[in-house]
């Protein structure tokens, strides 16, 4: 009876403590609180009191506008948040803090401008994430990266989107459902790293063209959604990594002719969407017939159905019940015939056989192994435009490769024998063409619609390569001629060039910067004369001294107006008598009036001319004749 007692006492306590957190106000907590619904109440704001435990929170449908930082951090517990059909146009660093367990977040129809990257980074387990609807613009690289967990993303009817990076989705290795339709794309985006999608909805978006590689590496995809766009062209070998495809949706869209055997890589395609397309039924519409009725029978009483636009006389005819019968048909054509080749051991050869989109291309090597485009082998590859690749071939490449083009009603073969030899790193193409099917080629007999054997495709001449100087192909002689005129033109240019700066640089020098005048002055040419010696070691052997008058002499002078002739420059050192000679290294410049020069040495070094401004003014007199 304790024991029961005290039991008791326990459980009302810890309904005590869990009543004590109780429910917000205008929410309903159900659940014994692992969820709480505060939808449509007109909140502005995250409410407080919400229990610990939680593991659901909505607040769909109110008027919240800010996620602000910490606000769930104690909703350790909490898996799926609910956030859709707010007025949230910001979300802070740190708003998800603490929520380590949070798996689903739905934040669509909301005012979001960008993807809150930053944000996630605090989501270590976040699986689903909701955006759609959002007024976002802009998605650049990387705006998942702190997520890597996801495998389901939906940012459909993105309307207001003008940009997606084509590293949008780095680092998304989870990724198995990603929703983009109605997000205004007008090509489509980068989606080959997603190697582990499963389901792809593209839907609604302006995308005329499925080009070959659009759907690269996506060999986990089992449904794709390509409905109501404005698709006219479907490429050839565009489906064909898409190994695990189980739905295909193409509805609403331009299409009228798909290449042949599109579907024929497809393994486990089941279920196909095809109507409300302008189809039109002749020819290459055969095979799609055929594949129509062998695998999908129930597309028969579908409603819609794929149904024929055109010619008028099958209108609304389904698909799976136009026959060969309908109509004549001629089996494709290629225009070159078969050759042979030498290429060097090492280098890359290229095959190229094309054809038109009622035609498959496929290539048989010499080991009996038929490649098509798609197969995946180390060294030989068929690209999306038939083109055979063999990549850094030796010489066990060698041998006879097989082209096959085909059509619904048969198929034309040529063979290219390669032989490999040598070293090097030469690249060879060689160009195989098929013809497209005319509308003249439809009046063949009925019988003509059988396949038919290599040897039906008539030969045609081999035309050789034109040579140099024939067609507008210039002489390797010209070449060198025009090389050598556009060289000589460049060197007399750059000499020209030279010589002009070395006149303008000489010019330059023998100008100076001429003074200011001041009251009326001119020029006047001075002959200076440098001595190197003015007498000899000893006076003995002196021809001739120079007497002074003063013990020292270091006077400038300059030209009075009265006597214009003579300018003097004595550089002398300090003398004890006026009979003492001029030291050995002394310089004296004398020019006289009548012109003849005095007391210099027999060794002048140098003359040359000066340009000095010579004032009028008699005070600025130093020196005269009678003091020389």
């Amino acid at each position: 009876m304790g024991n029961d007692a005290a039991a008791f006492a326990w459980v009302v306590l810890l309904a005590g403590v869990l009543l004590s957190e109780g429910c917000p106000r205008k929410c309903t907590c159900p659940t014994q609180y692992l969820a709480v619904y505060c939808e449509d109440t007109g909140l502005t704001a995250v409410p407080d009191g919400i229990p610990s435990n939680t593991r659901l929170l909505s607040l769909h449908n109110n008027n919240i506008t800010v996620i602000m930082k910490d606000q769930f951090k104690h909703l350790v517990d909490l898996e799926t948040l609910q956030m859709s059909q707010n007025k949230i146009s910001d979300i802070e660093v740190g708003a998800f803090t603490g929520l380590d367990a949070l798996k689903t977040l739905e934040l669509y129809y909301n005012k979001l401008e960008k993807v809150p990257s930053t944000a996630f980074a605090y989501l270590p387990n976040l699986r689903e994430l909701w955006l759609r609807g959002n007024p976002i613009k802009r998605i650049n690289s990387w705006a998942f990266v702190h997520v890597p967990t996801l495998t389901y993303l939906d940012i459909g009817e993105l309307k207001d989107l003008e940009f997606i990076s084509d590293n949008a989705f780095l680092g998304l290795t989870k990724l198995r459902y990603l929703n983009m339709g109605v997000t205004n794309l007008k090509k489509m985006p980068g989606i080959r790293h997603l190697t582990n999608l499963e389901e792809l909805d593209l839907s609604g978006n302006p995308i005329a063209v499925i080009e070959a590689d659009h759907f690269q590496s996506l060999r986990n995809l089992r449904k794709l959604w390509l409905t109501y766009m404005q698709i006219n062209t479907v490429e050839m070998n565009a489906l064909d990594e898409l190994v695990s495809l189980y739905e295909l949706n193409l509805s609403y869209n331009n299409l009228t002719m798909l290449p042949y055997n599109l579907f024929s890589p497809l393994p486990n395609l089941q279920k196909v969407f095809l109507h409300h397309n302008p189809w039109r039924c002749h020819c290459e519409i055969l095979w799609l017939s055929q594949w129509l009725r062998d695998n999908i029978p129930s597309n028969r009483s579908c409603n819609p159905c794929a149904q024929c636009a055109f010619p008028d006389e099958l209108r609304g005819t389904y698909i799976g019940d136009v026959y060969d019968s309908n109509f004549t048909c001629a089996v494709p054509i290629i225009e070159t015939p078969s050759g042979n080749i030498n290429i060097t051991e090492g280098s890359n050869a290229e095959l190229r056989c094309t054809s038109g989109r009622e035609t498959a291309i496929s290539w048989i090597t010499p080991n009996g192994t038929t490649v098509t485009h798609g197969s995946y082998k180390v060294k030989v590859k068929v690209l999306s435009d038939g083109t055979l690749n063999i990549s850094s071939v030796t010489v066990s490449d060698s041998g006879k490769y097989i082209c096959v083009a085909e059509n619904p009603v048969g198929n034309a073969t040529i063979s290219v024998v390669l032989t490999v030899n040598g070293t090097g790193n030469i690249s060879f193409t060689v160009t195989n063409k098929t013809m497209p099917l005319t509308e003249s080629s439809f009046n063949m007999p009925t019988d003509s619609a059988k396949p038919k054997s290599p040897q039906s495709t008539p030969p045609i001449k081999n035309e050789p390569d034109p040579e140099p100087g024939t067609n507008g192909i210039p002489k390797v002689d010209d070449v060198i001629v025009t090389t050598k005129i556009i060289i000589g033109c460049f060197g007399a240019i750059t000499l020209a060039a030279i010589c002009l700066l070395i006149v303008y640089y000489r010019m330059q020098r023998k100008k100076k910067k001429k003074p200011k005048p001041q009251n009326r002055s001119y020029y006047k040419t001075v002959d200076l004369v440098n001595i190197d010696e003015l007498c000899p070691d000893s006076p003995n052997s002196m021809g001739k001294s120079i007497n002074t008058t003063s013990n020292s002499l270091n006077t400038h002078t300059s030209l009075s107006m009265n006597n214009m002739s003579t300018f003097t420059s004595l550089h002398t050192l300090p003398h004890e008598n006026s009979s003492q000679t001029l030291p050995r290294d002394g310089t004296m410049h004398s020019i006289t009036k009548d012109g003849l020069l005095h007391n210099l040495s027999d060794k002048a070094i140098s003359t040359y001319n000066t340009y000095a401004t010579l004032p009028r003014d008699p005070t600025t007199e130093s020196i005269t004749e009678t003091q020389l």
